[in-house]
């Protein structure tokens, strides 16, 4: 709940001109804050007052501090009525106000009240930009309210050290924060969100996203990884992505073939190999192919794969991952997608169930079977085939063993072979030499 405070006066209206940072006569070139305010104001995130001044010293109102945070956060302005007694449906602030509100971002104080034209304080806006960037799970879990939301915004750059000691140690958590620090607050956040934001088709996605905003996927896939995949643009895979979603939040999101770009590399660019941001975001390169960006993958922090023994369902929906992967990488080499064959799917898991309990890894079961061998006896009558086989901890997610063949030049010719159907199956034996194993059938 957001404490009250004194009233201020009003940072940003609706008639009220946005002034470039570079223009402030208060905020010149040498300030501390010059970059954020500059940023912050030519994205008319904050503006500036119809004098031409920023007033960096400034306090800022619970009903600006909405505004600008729905702003930042690309929510646009709510067509619902008011929730508050205090703010009127159709007022400035209310669309900035009920979409804050919406997004669980800022409330009220009970009873129906806002108090539109209370003061913020520095712990107070901490907390909205922690909400914002979709980290308030963490901030929960370092101690809650307010030096869990502290620690997690100066955990991940969003306040740096000293400006959280003085906060913790030197009483300025309660007091009003000035609108410099305000700019200085958000242009770390969305400098963190850009390191988690994948962009698709024209649509920006990021961790912490609500999944209301998502449209309806093409499919829901269960995931090894504690959420569940929503699966886009199967129709053509010219923009296929997959966003991962637990407690309608995006906590995972990933991207192969054409169409996307992620950190100023666009698919098909050549980027250095496998551009690692963190242990959960990377921009995965082909190796065969001049080390062009094929694939990207985000994961937040608490989702790694490793934690549980997986469900069957949850490996079949990692399978089905992978054969997306597969169609949007041939798409993007100009090739028609694969069918799924779930014939071969059955196939392809008898082998790797084979392989994980009998603790071996090859094409060739331990009976002497082949691939050949082994779809025929799941009733397909084929003309040429062909099979993949990944194995090991780091590689039993979907997008993980994709990438692994992408880089490995047989493999890869497989998936860009003149196959027409493919099957995939994973399975998984905690006391194996790998633990997981993953096959890929082939076959026209």
């Amino acid at each position: 709940m957001m404490k009250r405070g004194v009233c201020v006066f009003l940072l940003i209206c609706m008639v009220v001109t946005s002034v470039a940072a570079a223009w402030f006569p208060d905020v010149p070139t040498s300030h501390e804050h010059y970059d954020a305010i500059t940023a912050l104001s030519e994205k008319g995130i904050i503006n500036g007052y119809s004098d031409g001044t920023f007033k960096p010293n400034g306090n800022i109102t619970r009903a600006e501090a909405a505004t600008i945070i729905a702003r930042a956060a690309e929510l646009g302005k709510s067509s619902k009525a008011s929730l508050y007694y205090d703010v009127a449906t159709g007022s400035w602030a209310c669309g900035y106000i009920m979409a804050a509100t919406d997004a669980g971002i800022i409330n009220g104080f009970g009873a129906g009240k806002f108090s539109p034209n209370g003061t913020v304080t520095y712990n107070q806006m901490i907390k909205m930009i922690v909400c914002m960037i979709g980290l308030e799970d963490q901030a929960l879990k370092n101690g809650g309210w307010p030096l869990g939301y502290v620690t997690t915004a100066s955990r991940h750059g969003i306040i740096d050290s000293s400006t959280s000691t003085s906060i913790r140690y030197k009483g300025l958590g309660n007091t009003p924060i000035a609108r410099q620090k305000v700019a200085a607050f958000l242009y770390n956040a969305l400098a963190y969100r850009e390191k988690n934001t994948l962009y698709v088709g024209g649509k920006a996605l990021w961790l912490g996203m609500s999944a209301s905003r998502l449209g309806t996927p093409d499919a829901r896939l269960d995931s090894v990884g504690n959420f569940v995949w929503y699966i886009y643009g199967t129709d053509t895979y010219q923009n296929f992505y997959a966003v991962g979603v637990d407690q309608n939040k995006i906590v995972a999101l990933t991207a192969a073939g054409r169409g996307f770009r992620y950190m100023g590399y666009q698919s098909g660019d050549v980027v250095p190999p496998n551009i690692y941001l963190n242990s959960n975001a990377c921009l995965y390169a082909d190796s065969n192919d001049g080390y062009i960006a094929h694939g990207a993958l985000i994961l937040a922090d608490g989702y790694q794969y490793d934690r549980h023994v997986p469900a069957a369902w949850e490996l079949a929906g990692e399978c089905k991952l992978n054969f997306h992967c597969v169609n949007a990488f041939r798409v993007y080499h100009n090739l028609r997608p694969l069918k799924w064959s779930e014939q071969a799917a059955v196939s392809a898991r008898l082998h790797s169930e084979d392989m994980a309990q009998n603790n071996y890894f090859s094409h060739t079961s331990l009976s002497g079977t082949s691939v050949g061998e082994r779809i025929y006896e799941q009733g397909i009558d084929w003309m040429s085939c062909g099979e993949n086989i990944a194995a090991g901890t780091g590689h039993f997610l979907g997008f993980y063993a994709y990438n692994g063949w992408v880089n490995s030049a047989g493999h890869r010719k497989n998936m860009l072979n003149d196959y027409n159907y493919l099957g995939i199956g994973m399975a998984y034996n905690q006391n194996s030499t790998y633990r997981f194993y993953t096959t890929q059938n082939f076959f026209g």
